[in-house]
């Protein structure tokens, strides 16, 4: 009857008419509609006399529903309740997940507004039970419905779901009690379970203090106390945090709240989401508080305007349309916050919520700065389903690969099943990248990354340029060990740290690298206008930390003992929380600032530089392989095929097409192995292929000392960074430069980069990288590692051994392999347990 009157309600709505509600043949008599619920409409059955029922039309002043709406199958698209009025969709659309039901759920709101006998029944159950939050409510139909529109469920399957709730809300939020409505008293848990005295179950055939039950038959549903009882059942169930019922009971459709209903049928039914004025005027002052400070007489006072959360006028239309359905004790709360609001604001109107009045700051669609727990929370969700996505996959592998005895069936559901979870994988991409792109949000974070890296340049250079080098305090850094040019870059870059952290110019000297007669100058624009010559005071055998000029052995000693804030995990604390906001992996982006100081190129190299890119005719989208050969297989690193290569780059590109039409799939690639650009070529002909010219010779073991070898590389690597993705092998020195020299150029790069061989991203060697543990962890074999939330996790990063890849960092199956730093025991552990741990030190601020 009650979703009957709610189609009533909204064709009403939807012609602008008035409804009045008959109640002729209802099986509740004596009982009427405003019986408990209040009258719907002034108007009565008194001003229908007139209509004629033998000839009516839809103009006519009084009509019957069957005038306007022949069949409900049939009917027009407004008539239905999965329609929306248009006036309310953009707003409705952007705070609701399903806005067909809060609709509907706002026209059974109005038909269900209870008598104040009814409401004070509520109240006083509340009280008597002890109703409070978290709370989950089960609503068992049983009797007349089972084997008649619906089959028998167990409480165990109701349970199933409410045990799931509390466990995953015990993630974010310290449950002490975790109360149940309404399930069998005689059912044992360790739930502390509630029930009103008007519960219907008709397996309980005592209440828990004994005594007979009211209502548990169904002979008595159609009494004045039936009614009563499922309208109090109804109310609470609604006020639950979560509810485990089935939709084909009608009084169950109407406890949707805006969060999570499990239902255990698969039968269409329209769901109804019954707004429960009392948890929606909570919900509103919760939103008005966080930004209005309330004095205690109820007026409220406005400190800042940016902190507003909601539109003034707003809120007094809420407290005007809700304020007579809202209960008692709230009710003069809300008359002084309509009284009071006006006087107390001095700003004439707000035009936009939250709106930054700042000069110079960014004015976009949503309303910025984005906050630091929002894009945690959203970066956090991206990599969960990424470890999600590798934790299937891998058990599928096991299956598939593994010694198992597999029939032909098996095979190919396992097969289909992979199929079916990479198009899940594409679809929940596509969504994650238009959430992290929604409102311009990506422009944001590009603006802000360009903003934060211009003072960092900028203080660069004033602590390389001082005024006066003679007086200057400097530290000196020798690049003279006989490894390649990536090698030695991180070698400079960890110098250029140690220097912004103690506030000293750097000057580095080149004795006895192997690019002579090349220097630093040659490529690359000077670091200082210091030079060696402001550094002759310097006594190499009696030196000290307070020395005016310093060897960098000095400061740091060894770098497995240094500081924190002389290694690249370590961020600048002044920079950290915006740094935190806009950035997945702040170290990285500190380092990429450092590393594009470092290789400001000089003009004829800028030069060489733009030739390239017009020669090659560079166009975005394009993705960069840099496959590193020769020297480094067998020896630092395994050989990978190009297949492995491609199957990323092929992967990104069925991801960017899911919300890109892509034309043309370019790939730009940097090797040291000459023969594998006609290699590309014929293997994936459907690709645009570009590289650098004779780029590969001059990468070779016999030419990459020389002024043309130095020059291909910087080359290659200004160009790789320009790429929209890049797949290498972070056991290259020129891999892990690109992923530096990315995050300046894109804003947030954080997975811009697939690494073949290792998962964890490292400067030097020497790294120490720390994960800290979100989620404790009892290790379930020998192979684990147990450890409790807040303990540090040292994560190794690669480590070549025996010519495999070893178990070191993120193993992309789920698991990812360290060490307790607590208990000194290493071994794997699920990933998304843990976190990056990311150390804020004071360093360059007054620079």
């Amino acid at each position: 009857m009650l979703h009957e009157a709610t189609m009533c309600l909204l064709t009403a709505y939807a012609t602008h008419r008035t409804l009045v509600l008959t109640t002729n043949g209802w099986r509740f008599a004596p009982s009427t509609w405003d019986t408990f619920m209040m009258p719907l409409s002034t108007c009565t059955a008194n001003d229908t006399k007139d209509m004629d029922p033998r000839n009516q039309t839809s103009s006519a002043r009084v009509v019957r529903l069957s005038s306007l709406i022949r069949s409900w199958n049939n009917s027009p698209a407004k008539f239905r309740p999965l329609a929306i009025p248009a006036d309310l969709a953009k707003r409705l659309k952007t705070f609701h997940g399903d806005p067909p039901t809060w609709w509907v759920g706002q026209l059974v709101s109005f038909l269900l507004r209870p008598q104040p006998h009814l409401q004070q029944t509520i109240q006083t159950q509340g009280e008597k039970m002890g109703f409070k939050r978290p709370i989950v409510g089960i609503q068992v139909r049983r009797t007349d419905k089972v084997n008649a529109e619906g089959r028998y469920y167990s409480l165990e399957e109701y349970m199933k779901h409410v045990e799931e709730y509390y466990d995953l809300r015990q993630q974010h939020e310290d449950i002490k009690n975790a109360d149940c409505l309404w399930p069998p008293m005689t059912r044992r848990s360790s739930r502390n379970f509630r029930k009103s005295e008007f519960c219907v179950i008709p397996e309980v055939q005592h209440h828990q203090g004994g005594g007979q039950p009211r209502i548990v038959v169904r002979q008595i549903r159609y009494t004045r106390d039936g009614l009563s009882a499922v309208l109090v059942d109804l109310h609470f169930l609604s006020m639950c945090d979560f509810v485990v019922c089935t939709y084909t009971s009608n009084a169950t459709t109407m406890i949707r709240r805006r969060k999570v209903c499990v239902v255990l049928t698969l039968i269409n039914v329209v769901v109804i989401f019954l707004v429960i004025v009392t948890h929606s005027f909570n919900r509103s002052v919760v939103e008005i508080q966080s930004g209005l400070q309330w004095t205690t007489d109820g007026s409220p006072s406005l400190p800042n305007v940016v902190t507003i959360q909601i539109n003034i006028s707003e809120l007094i239309n809420r407290c005007l349309q809700e304020g007579e359905i809202f209960q008692n004790n709230n009710l003069s709360f809300i008359q002084q916050c309509v009284k009071r609001a006006p006087s107390a604001i001095t700003l004439p109107r707000l035009e936009q919520l939250g709106t930054h009045t700042n000069p110079g700051e960014n004015q976009t669609k949503a309303l910025y700065p984005l906050s630091t727990e929002r894009e945690t929370a959203r970066r956090r969700v991206e990599s969960t389903a990424r470890e999600v996505f590798y934790f299937i996959t891998a058990k599928m592998d096991t299956l598939s690969h593994g010694n198992f005895s597999l029939n032909e069936f098996t095979k190919q559901f396992i097969n289909n099943t992979r199929t079916e979870l990479e198009d899940y994988k594409r679809s929940l991409s596509n969504d994650l990248h238009q959430l992290s792109h929604v409102d311009e949000d990506d422009e944001w974070r590009v603006s802000e990354s360009k903003q934060l890296g211009d003072l960092v340049q900028r203080r660069l250079l004033v602590l390389q340029n001082p005024q006066n080098c003679s007086k200057a305090k400097i530290v000196v850094c020798n690049l003279g060990r006989p490894y390649g040019f990536g090698s030695m870059l991180h070698e400079a870059t960890m110098c250029l740290l140690t220097a912004y952290a103690t506030h000293r110019t750097l000057v580095l000297t080149t004795n006895g690298w192997r690019f002579t007669p090349s220097t630093w100058d040659t490529f690359m624009m000077p670091l200082s206008t210091c030079t060696t010559n402001d550094t002759r005071d310097m006594d190499p055998k009696n030196q000290t930390v307070s020395s005016r000029v310093v060897q960098l052995k000095t400061l740091v000693g060894d770098w497995n003992n240094s500081p924190a804030k002389f290694r690249p995990r370590a961020i600048p604390a002044d920079l950290a929380k915006n740094l935190r906001t806009f950035h997945g992996d702040p170290p990285t982006w500190w380092v990429g600032q450092l590393v594009s100081y470092l290789l400001r190129p000089q003009p004829h190299l800028q030069q060489t530089i733009n030739a390239q890119v017009d020669r090659i005719g560079l166009q975005r989208p394009i993705v960069g392989i840099q496959v590193r050969r020769t020297d480094k297989v067998n020896k630092e690193a395994v050989l990978n095929s190009l297949e492995e290569y491609m199957k990323h780059v092929e992967e990104y590109y069925d991801l960017r097409q899911q919300h890109e039409d892509i034309k043309e799939r370019r790939l730009f690639l940097a090797t040291d192995e000459p023969s594998l650009f006609a290699e590309l070529q014929k293997k994936y002909p459907h690709y645009n292929i570009s590289r650098v010219e004779g780029s590969a010779d001059t990468s070779s073991v016999k030419s990459r000392f020389t002024r043309g070898g130095l020059s291909a590389i910087l080359v290659d690597l200004h160009l790789l960074s320009m790429c929209d993705f890049v797949v290498c092998t972070y056991s290259s020195n020129v891999c892990r430069a690109v992923y530096e020299l990315m995050q300046t150029r894109h804003g947030d790069a954080s997975h811009k980069v697939y690494s073949l061989d290792s998962s964890v991203y490292y400067v030097t060697y020497y790294d120490i990288y720390y994960q800290r543990a979100v989620i404790s962890h009892e290790a379930r074999s020998a192979a684990e590692v147990s450890f409790q939330v807040g303990d540090l996790l040292h994560i190794h990063s690669y480590l070549y051994h025996l010519k495999e890849r070893a178990v070191a960092g993120n193993l992309r199956n789920g698991s990812t392999f360290g060490m307790n730093s607590r208990t000194g025991k290493l071994g794997l552990f699920p990933s998304y347990k843990a976190v990056d741990e990311i150390v804020e030190e004071n360093m360059g601020e007054n620079i």
